[in-house]
């Protein structure tokens, strides 16, 4: 809590930057029972300030925490449920799928303009992301870790992510509002992700989970971790080993098999 949180005045904590430091927990691999408790505090902290008028209301609203399991696993959707996900966002399907399969983060996502899509070298450069002032407003910085990276655009996206940018300025946003600004990662959230969930009866899942479904296709497809912790922008692979280690773990149970199948062969 108090790297993120600790140096701002109550007054000026929104909850957009209170789901902001979740995610950042949940990203660095953090436990569910460890950010549930200092989510606990940050609550108390909150209703304390509220009834000794420091301010006027709690700003923990709608806040997404990790769901509460037998595992403190990171979970991902199935590429049916992701496919499902990305028809039911309507104008933000593509949004829904790079989350999906390229790994980005919403911020980092949303703060993409025309001109960081490189078709000549195939890949989409990340290098910049929504961040947020004391005030709460909301202005483009550098993305997490200060570290630009490029992702490779899969080749099921690229001639929808070519027709989105086709008719673009190079300092355009690739996905927008109703009225015509950058879309904003909360309206997403709220407007269309959430709902999508609850029409398809997806429960206990985040918008992070698109993330970690990213990372569990890769993962599937023998990808080196090197790569996938490059892909998803991991300051350290040991924060990728971390978070998915029991993806390998389960698929280690198919290689066995493979390996059984093998076996067998030879010696017949």
């Amino acid at each position: 809590m108090k790297p993120y949180l600790g140096a701002k005045d109550l007054r000026e904590i929104c909850s957009s930057q209170l789901q902001e430091w979740v995610d950042l927990l949940q990203d660095k691999g953090v436990g569910v029972a460890t950010i549930k408790s200092s989510a606990t505090m940050v609550r108390q902290v909150l209703k304390y300030a509220v009834k000794n008028r420091h301010i006027p209301k709690t700003v923990w609203v709608e806040i997404e925490l990790p769901s509460t399991t037998k595992s403190e696993r990171a979970k991902a959707f199935t590429l049916s449920q992701l496919n499902s996900i990305s028809r039911e966002c309507g104008p933000y399907r593509l949004l829904v799928l790079l989350l999906g399969l390229c790994g980005l983060r919403i911020g980092e996502a949303t703060s993409l303009r025309r001109e960081h899509i490189d078709f000549g070298a195939g890949v989409i450069r990340v290098e910049t992301t929504w961040k947020r002032n004391k005030t709460g407003k909301r202005y483009i910085g550098p993305p997490k870790n200060g570290k630009p990276r490029d992702v490779p655009i899969p080749r099921v996206l690229l001639e929808e992510l070519r027709s989105r940018c086709g008719e673009l300025s190079e300092e355009q946003f690739l996905f927008v509002g109703v009225k015509g600004g950058p879309l904003s990662p909360d309206h997403f959230r709220k407007r269309w992700f959430l709902p999508a969930l609850h029409k398809l009866a997806i429960r206990n899942a985040g918008i992070h989970m698109l993330r970690h479904t990213c990372a569990s296709l890769l993962i599937r497809q023998n990808t080196p971790i090197t790569t996938v912790s490059q892909i998803l922008g991991h300051s350290d692979m040991q924060i990728t080993l971390k978070t998915y280690a029991h993806f390998f773990v389960e698929d280690s149970f198919e290689a066995m098999e493979k390996l059984s199948h093998y076996v067998e062969s030879v010696t017949e």
